[in-house]
């Protein structure tokens, strides 16, 4: 379904103020774009009334062509400190966009702190590959979030991106993008239908009497990373082309330690090899050797009954 399809979008003329609403009628998102001048009346009038706006910002300075982005649990204390002192990384702007679910803290899913931080990473990331503005911002790493958490994100994610690109501040509409929500060990075991994983103890199981490895790799920029240390069990089974690593994102992939072994090859005489699985290509990636493909080796996108 095409993302206009699925979040659908209204945006109203500009008021006297110059000031733009607008929103996803189908979505969550409510959207502001104020002139500096009239935005801190505008933010109490709007997002004040003794009440805390959770969501994020954008600040635009259209003179330089350049973008901030910032997260806040109440955005009109937060913008208002911005018109006081702008940002150094920006030194001064001409109109702020507000991006939030329209309600108070107390009923707004922007109210939780690391999710809204998420969203913001994520938002940076749209406007760093695509933005109409160079963006000031340095991108931070992402921060670790609960299943719950992850697919709220995976779905608000793709509808900033669409907000962004109806507001003209990204040249493209994003992909859809894939799923990569963490999957618990249990839960990833069901996905490998011809497969039975048993003896689910924190992160390892058995398969056959092999161990393994549940892994559900650190967000970078190269994909998901994982670690292997050739002195520990997992990079001893590695290293011994015995058992199974599990990649318990999104699909999920069961990969045989010995497709691993013979994919790094000379690699595994290091004490530690970081490996990057690429959810969207499918293949697990490190430097100075091709891609490995895993899409064979990926599970169903439910579990098995």
């Amino acid at each position: 379904m095409e993302a206009r399809d699925r979040y659908g979008w209204d945006l109203d003329p500009a008021d006297s103020k110059g000031v733009l609403r607008g929103r996803t009628k189908l979505g969550q998102l409510v959207v502001w774009l104020i002139p500096a001048e009239p935005l801190r009346a505008v933010a109490e009038e709007e997002l004040g009334k003794g009440l805390s706006h959770p969501g994020l910002y954008v600040l635009l300075d259209d003179e330089t062509d350049r973008a901030y982005v910032g997260e806040s649990s109440n955005l009109r204390s937060r913008l208002g400190q911005h018109l006081d002192h702008a940002p150094k990384e920006l030194g001064r702007f001409d109109r702020a966009l507000i991006l939030n679910d329209g309600r108070a803290a107390v009923h707004s899913r922007f109210n939780d702190s690391t999710l809204r931080e998420a969203l913001e990473q994520a938002t940076i990331k749209l406007l760093l590959e695509g933005g109409t503005h160079v963006l000031v911002n340095q991108q931070k790493r992402m921060p670790e979030l609960s299943v719950t958490q992850q697919t709220l994100f995976e779905n608000l994610r793709a509808e900033l991106g669409h907000v962004l690109y109806e507001l003209e501040l990204i040249e493209n509409r994003p992909k859809p993008t894939i799923d990569s929500a963490v999957v618990r060990p249990q839960d990833a075991a069901g996905r490998f239908r011809e497969t039975t994983i048993t003896d689910i103890k924190g992160y390892e199981g058995k398969h056959d009497g092999q161990p393994v490895y549940f892994r559900k790799g650190s967000e970078k920029p190269q994909g998901l990373q994982v670690t292997i240390r050739v002195g520990e069990p997992f990079g001893k089974s590695v290293v011994r082309g015995e058992g199974f690593l599990c990649m318990n994102r999104g699909r999920c992939y069961l990969i045989p330690n010995l497709a691993v072994k013979d994919w790094l090859g000379a690699k595994l005489e290091q004490q530690t090899v970081d490996i990057f699985l690429d959810v969207q290509a499918e293949v697990l990636k490190t430097a100075g050797i091709a891609p490995l493909s895993v899409g064979q080796f990926g599970g169903s996108k439910s579990s098995r009954a």
